[in-house]
């Protein structure tokens, strides 16, 4: 990790409510980073400026570095009006990301909502492997993105909470169908609590990683602000996970 200026390439809604930030970045910080890491962020112009926001990496390209953020907060918020050409204050990269086993051939990636935006990192990282991706929107105006896991996954499977797209409500549907006659060697997942919970009942003897999502505060395992509940007590997510072994947490 380190603390780096990152220059605004671009910035812009793609799509409901998620929008695309794309900075360059050093290139020891690309080499560096791993699928289910994160960035924080020091918005500029914040009344709480002690508080970084936390970004996951979307994907890195060259000197590349992108993200997709919803507005939820002033923070947020604030971070949609940075400009082309305008240099943010980051700490990257963040966390401990996915590991997925050298024998682990067939690879499923799952994301939920705003959790869609890592998983295209992961996608691309194991675009050696077997890879189809589950891709979960609110909306069919809210989706983003599902032409680039087009360009490296086998199969990418597309649903929507009100049916405006695909015949399914909630991504675990089809997984939980594909399921019933086949077996990946690995699920990894990145989304809303209720979808862990599905994936986990779901895939009991199938290998699975969830990247959780929690609000954090100094973002490197200082504060204990981000802490979730696993089987060994209390653990930090910016600094244990994000990502952990879904029978480890409780969900």
């Amino acid at each position: 990790m380190k603390r780096t200026e990152a220059r605004v390439e671009s910035n812009r809604l793609i799509a409901d409510n998620a929008y695309k930030m794309v900075m360059h970045v050093e290139r020891d910080i690309v080499d560096a980073a791993k699928p289910g890491q994160f960035i924080h962020i020091d918005v500029p112009g914040s009344d709480s400026r002690i508080l970084r926001r936390p970004i996951s990496i979307n994907y890195m390209d060259s000197d590349r570095l992108a993200i997709v953020y919803a507005v939820v907060g002033d923070g947020t918020r604030r971070l949609t009006s940075v400009r082309e050409g305008e240099k943010l204050d980051i700490l990257a990269p963040l966390g401990n990301g996915f590991a997925v086993e050298d024998d682990a051939k067939k690879v499923w990636i799952v994301g939920g909502g705003i959790g869609v935006a890592p998983m295209l990192f992961a996608a691309r990282a194991f675009a050696d492997r077997e890879v189809e991706a589950f891709l979960g929107y609110r909306t069919r105006t809210a989706i983003y993105e599902t032409e680039l896991f087009d360009e490296v996954c086998k199969c990418v499977t597309v649903t929507t909470d009100d049916l405006t797209l695909g015949k399914h409500r909630f991504v675990t549907e089809p997984i939980k169908e594909r399921l019933q006659t086949e077996r990946p060697d690995v699920i990894l997942a990145c989304g809303p609590l209720p979808m862990f919970r599905a994936l986990k009942e779901a895939a009991q003897d199938v290998p699975l990683y969830l990247s959780m999502e929690q609000r954090m505060g100094c973002g490197m395992g200082g504060c204990y602000t981000c802490t979730c509940k696993t089987k060994n007590g209390m653990k930090r997510v910016c600094k244990d996970g994000p990502v952990f072994r879904a029978e480890e947490v409780e969900l």
